[in-house]
């Protein structure tokens, strides 16, 4: 068992109150082998593609970005800038979402909506625990709250001077967080008891990851390190120092390969790192011009093969195959109008994966073949900032379902589902939950 894992009682406080959350229906839609966007015909059943202008009083304007949600949540007052998607212990979807209003708002999907008040600034970072019991939300006042998923706070925690990141434990009440002032902190959930602040970063922690086995912790920062740390010591095991950029984001392999990981610069590359041998396994650079100015925003692992995709603020999106080692193999490269990738989410256990891009697009992909995606989503009427996805099957038997939320600059964060409809071999943009 992990020793960081432990249980403690939990205080509890008043209830916040309830908002229903408000639906939209409308027709279920369907992408064909083209992704056209098809619509059930009523009358005849056959399908026919979606018709813009079935309503005289729509502006042209409005149509232009056609809701395929199943479901807008209640909005923020200001741009969302963190969700996280959830199961509570019943089985139920939950959806977490934070803003520059300072407010979590925690959603049990078609039930209730509730108010997460507390910070005295913008809500950079949410998550949910690995059973649902529990959330967290994190504040640019350097405040980071622990919620029962019924919406009673259990801890507020106080220390860094502001929170970049958290994370939960993949198997415990462990939350880690990274800020701006270059440490680390991790606490017990629960209790808020502080179990050790890790020092070492010379510049703002802008992202960091518990290892897919959960006995290590990697951090990146703004000073163009990146970090391997012992929990239980407090130690820094490794640095991987001098890096050709400060880092963006990072990625950890699944459990099966706990030591492989992958850092995003600010650069037009990536990189790859093994923790156990302390080395740099390849570069991941994109394919660009030498006089190009695109730096990588970017990158995500695939669980069970030897992939990697890296995302560029130009639009690009590169899959490398990095099974042979150095360099890498770029397998195919898919480009969005010009528009940053935001973030790519791998399926579980196949080769395909979800990506957002800032114009507020959100696409399904089959690595394996590259080409068109295997359908598309939109909705959002500005800047996407923030993307998570939950994998079915929920209610469709034996049909795998995608529920995908998503929020940005627009205020209005948006549950979207697809299933994959056996029958027609196409898969069903769902327009209700």
């Amino acid at each position: 068992e992990n020793l960081l894992q432990e249980n403690s009682s939990v205080s509890m406080t008043e209830n916040i109150a309830q908002n229903l959350a408000e639906m939209e229906v409308d027709d279920d839609l369907l992408v064909d082998d083209d992704n056209e966007v098809l619509v059930e015909d009523e009358f005849d059943g056959e399908l026919a593609p979606a018709d813009d202008d079935d309503d005289d009083d729509v502006s042209d304007e409005e149509d232009e970005i056609r809701d395929l949600s199943a479901l807008k949540l209640t909005a923020h007052t200001d741009s969302v800038y963190a969700v996280a998607l959830g199961q509570s212990l019943d089985g139920r979807l939950l959806a977490l979402t934070g803003g520059g209003d300072d407010l979590g708002r925690l959603t049990h999907v078609g039930n209730s909506c509730i108010e997460l008040t507390g910070h005295g600034d913008s809500v950079s970072s949410v998550a949910f625990s690995h059973d649902g019991a529990l959330c967290a939300t994190g504040g640019y006042d350097g405040v980071v709250q622990i919620w029962e998923t019924t919406g009673s706070l259990t801890k507020r925690i106080e220390g860094p001077g502001d929170v970049e990141w958290l994370r939960f434990h993949p198997r415990g009440d462990v939350i880690l967080a990274g800020s701006g002032d270059g440490t680390v902190w991790l606490w017990q959930a629960r209790t808020g008891e502080c179990l050790r602040v890790f020092v070492g970063h010379e510049g703002a922690v802008s992202c960091g990851e518990f290892t897919s086995d959960g006995n290590g912790i990697v951090t990146g920062s703004a000073d163009a390190t990146v970090r391997s740390w012992a929990p239980k010591k407090g130690t820094c095991k490794h640095t991987f120092a001098n890096l050709p950029g400060a880092i963006i984001q990072l990625a950890v392999k699944s459990i099966t390969e706990p030591d492989i990981i992958a850092a995003a610069l600010d650069a037009p590359k990536a990189l790859l790192f093994h923790l156990k041998s302390k080395q740099i396994i390849t570069n991941l650079d994109l394919p660009i011009a030498q006089d190009d100015t695109r730096i990588a925003t970017f990158v995500a692992l695939a669980p069970a093969i030897s992939w990697a995709v890296v995302g560029d603020d130009a639009g690009a999106l590169t899959l490398f195959d990095y099974s042979h080692g150095d360099p890498a193999t770029i397998r195919h490269v898919w480009t969005f109008q010009d528009s940053p990738i935001v973030q790519a989410i791998w399926h579980p256990s196949q080769p395909r994966l979800t990506v957002a891009t800032a114009d507020g697009f959100i696409r399904h992909l089959d690595a394996r073949v590259g080409g068109d995606p295997l359908y598309e989503l939109s909705g959002h009427t500005d800047l996407l900032l923030a993307l998570d996805v939950h994998w079915g099957p929920h209610d469709y038997a034996q049909s795998e379902v995608h529920t995908v939320l998503s929020a940005g600059d627009d205020r209005i964060p948006r549950i979207f589902r697809a299933r994959f409809d056996q029958s027609t071999q196409h898969w069903v943009v769902l327009s209700s939950l």
